[in-house]
């Protein structure tokens, strides 16, 4: 926008030359040059003095054809847009954040659920195991409480993963990754 602006003043530009060989009408002449034969060279002006150039000049668009008005509309355009494009993004970061927090919620309180069912398996495998032993229940009964318990640790397990892959998503969300990494 600020280049657009000041794109109406005049552009003023400076140069400056350094040089040690000047010619101008040349005329040489070379005879019996290999490969090319004669060359014929002229010269009015030979000078192998230095000489120096400075100078400035100035460039100023007047009448451009209201370019310079749509060009600065263009650049208050772009930057309204990259101005909601980075607004949408917080957002979206913001939201994404969010949303791997509460994952990461919901799979620690699954944990704790699987934890007390894993309990609860255990439980349910010293009852049979004794009711067994007392001869009220069969073997298929007691291997199915064994079963349970080992559906319930496999749950477990599968749990662990899905909180550990929680916890990864939400260090990345934060952008604190690599710094646990590091530690």
């Amino acid at each position: 926008m600020k280049k657009e602006k000041g794109a109406r003043l005049p552009q003023i530009f400076a140069f400056g030359s350094a040089f040690y060989l000047n010619a101008f009408d040349t005329k040489f002449k070379f005879k019996d040059v290999p490969l090319t034969g004669d060359v014929n060279l002229s010269a009015n002006h030979f000078q192998l003095a230095p000489g120096f150039a400075i100078g400035v000049g100035a460039k100023w668009d007047v009448f451009d054809g209201n370019q310079h008005r749509n060009n600065i509309k263009k650049a208050n355009l772009d930057l309204i847009m990259n101005q909601n494009k980075w607004n949408d993004t917080k957002d979206k970061l913001l939201l994404l954040q969010r949303k791997t927090n509460s994952d990461y919620q919901l799979s620690m309180k699954k944990m704790a659920v699987h934890e007390q069912q894993i309990k609860i398996a255990n439980n349910n495998l010293a009852l049979a195991a004794k009711q067994f032993e007392a001869g009220l229940i069969d073997v298929t009964e007691r291997l199915s409480a064994e079963n349970e318990l080992y559906k319930q640790s496999l749950s477990f397990y599968n749990q662990l993963l899905v909180q550990r892959s929680a916890v990864l998503e939400l260090l990345k969300s934060q952008g604190s990754l690599y710094q646990s990494l590091v530690k």
